[in-house]
């Protein structure tokens, strides 16, 4: 596919080869159109080549986002993890979550909730199969 310039050139050497007076208002009209699509020409092959440069940054950036997610969510994965250790008991008082290293669990039978600052049973609200499954192992 010919480039808009090389188009606008063929059409300035076919008013050439014609043989258009320029002195006349046809002429000249034809020659000032002429012009015109050639500025036009370079103003659109200068922005392609500024949209091509943006690509390849555009480009290069995602792939550094890129990058950065795999490295976020994978720091994420490991928080996962570290929650693994962890389970959650829901306050009957306040109805807060609070969360309870497992193994701390085996031994407790009462926690303290720390916003409403009550006692509560863990025998006694919590279906926990974990709880429960822990503490009949420990018998």
């Amino acid at each position: 596919m010919k480039s808009t310039i090389s188009k606008v050139a063929y059409l300035r050497g076919l008013m050439d080869g014609l043989e258009i007076n320029k002195d006349t208002k046809e002429g000249r009209i034809i020659l000032e159109m002429i012009n015109i699509l050639d500025s036009l020409a370079e103003e659109v092959n200068d922005i392609k080549e500024s949209q091509s440069i943006l690509q390849e940054y555009v480009e290069t950036i995602d792939a550094d986002l890129l990058s950065l997610q795999e490295n976020i969510y994978d720091e994420d994965c490991e928080e996962e993890d570290f929650l693994e250790d962890f389970i959650g008991v829901e306050c009957p008082n306040c109805n807060e979550t609070i969360y309870i290293d497992k193994d701390a669990l085996k031994d407790m039978t009462k926690i303290f909730c720390p916003s409403c600052h009550e006692n509560i049973s863990l025998e006694d609200f919590c279906s926990c199969d974990y709880i429960k499954h822990e503490n009949t192992n420990n018998d």
